[in-house]
């Protein structure tokens, strides 16, 4: 995918996220059938694997469930919300494609007197896998995550297939200065896992009446996928992905942590720019709204 085809998002989400709509729906029916093929075949497995070891009885590793293909040991969820200050300095703003999209006279929400941040994906979405990495990064930087998982996005869309992330549907956040929800409305085969309340419904089907999907809303913005991960993220490792985020001067590094510190500089104006040590450092000074 070149760099043409991903414009700046204006208040309707940019061509990248029309296409993921346009995904959820063609693909439902071959997903719906790649889930029952996958089921019969994991029964075919879970019986032979019952005849297997003495006495006909599964032994502890047939039992253990595999870590996804391309989600590597899983080690990159822990490097992902614990990415140093230092290296997101010497990136900056790094190559950030696109930026969020003001909304007129839009208000921040405030949950239990903390500003509220909504994300709304899908695991199957590849461009929803591609910004899990920065808006992880960059919310660890205000809180703590658990319950953080390894995912793969969806395995059936061609160039775009597999991509390793992380998947908010069992996570919580834990944050003194913002409130978070992160929604999977499905997931990796395109089956329904999540629905957003009315409320946030209605307030989707307003400001982003395509229904693009990652859509991230905090009163004042909306904001799509914010850099091009499509070169490097497909059918990669996502330990691979972590380690070459210590090399800040790599093509990853400077997407990644770039986008992290432009969302980081964008949820400061929320916070009243706390912690300071965060919203005052140099890589987040770098990426901050020009206005």
């Amino acid at each position: 995918m070149s760099q043409s085809d991903h414009p700046s998002p204006p208040s309707t989400p940019h061509p990248m996220q029309a296409e993921q709509r346009s995904h959820t729906q063609r693909g439902k029916a071959v997903r719906t059938a790649i889930a029952a093929v996958c089921a019969v075949a994991l029964v075919v497995v879970g019986m032979w694997a019952l005849t297997q070891g003495t006495g006909g009885t599964s032994s502890p590793a047939a039992s253990a469930t595999p870590t996804p293909r391309g989600t590597g040991s899983g080690a990159y969820v822990k490097a992902m919300v614990s990415v140093p200050a230092a290296d997101l300095d010497a990136v900056g703003a790094g190559t950030v494609a696109h930026f969020p999209t003001p909304v007129t006279d839009g208000k921040v929400e405030k949950v239990d007197g903390k500003p509220r941040v909504l994300y709304v994906g899908a695991e199957f979405c590849p461009f929803c896998a591609v910004q899990r990495w920065p808006l992880v990064i960059a919310l660890s930087r205000f809180g703590t995550f658990d319950g953080l998982q390894p995912s793969l996005s969806s395995p059936e869309e061609g160039a775009l297939s597999d991509i390793p992330s992380v998947t908010f549907k069992s996570s919580r956040y834990t944050s003194e200065y913002l409130h978070f929800d992160g929604v999977e409305l499905s997931d990796r085969h395109g089956q329904p896992m999540a629905e957003l309340t009315p409320a946030d419904k209605a307030l989707k089907a307003k400001l982003n009446p395509r229904g693009g999907i990652p859509w991230l809303y905090w009163g004042t913005a909306t904001s799509g996928t914010s850099y091009d991960g499509t070169s490097f993220l497909p059918g990669a490792d996502g330990d691979a992905i972590a380690a070459k985020l210590k090399d800040t001067s790599s093509p990853e590094a400077r997407a990644i942590l770039g986008s992290a510190n432009m969302l980081t500089a964008h949820l400061c104006t929320l916070t009243d720019n706390k912690p300071a040590d965060v919203c005052t450092s140099r890589g987040v000074t770098a990426a901050a709204p020009k206005k």
